[in-house]
């Protein structure tokens, strides 16, 4: 397990997570097909909140190179995607023990080794939460 990006989630409003979430649902069903994590107890609903709230945090917090540093703030979405990686169980894993390892395998690969097509997803998140925030600056 690699270390991560350290969140403080308290310091983010629940409603600003929420929305954050529900955007980086969004994004990702449009960009791949994915569908809408209706179920909050689902791996895929937990995976995008915790992403969303990492996002959320290194937008906030961060030390980037300012608000649109997509690739900072994806680097964060990483980090929250890993952390569901390695802590959400997911009832497929019992009968999908592949899952599991490919996600693991995933969350032990640091942003910057991902191959394109993977950190691309996390742009798709990191672009829809920069484009929520400075839609109100």
């Amino acid at each position: 397990m690699r270390e991560l990006l350290q969140v403080n989630v308290g310091a983010i409003k629940q409603e600003l997570i929420e929305k954050a979430t529900k955007l980086s649902d969004i994004a990702l069903d449009n960009a791949y097909g994915y569908g809408l994590s209706t179920d909050t107890n689902s791996f895929g609903y937990k995976a995008n909140k915790l992403s969303a709230t990492y996002g959320l945090h290194e937008f906030f917090y961060g030390e980037g190179l300012g608000i649109n540093d997509i690739e900072a703030v994806a680097c964060a979405v990483h980090d929250g995607w890993s952390y569901a990686a390695y802590h959400v169980k997911d009832p497929r894993y019992l009968t999908q023990p592949h899952k599991k390892t490919n996600r693991v395998t995933l969350a032990d690969t640091p942003y910057s080794k991902l191959p394109e097509s993977e950190k691309e997803k996390d742009r798709v998140i990191a672009i829809a939460i920069i484009d929520f925030l400075t839609s109100y600056l």
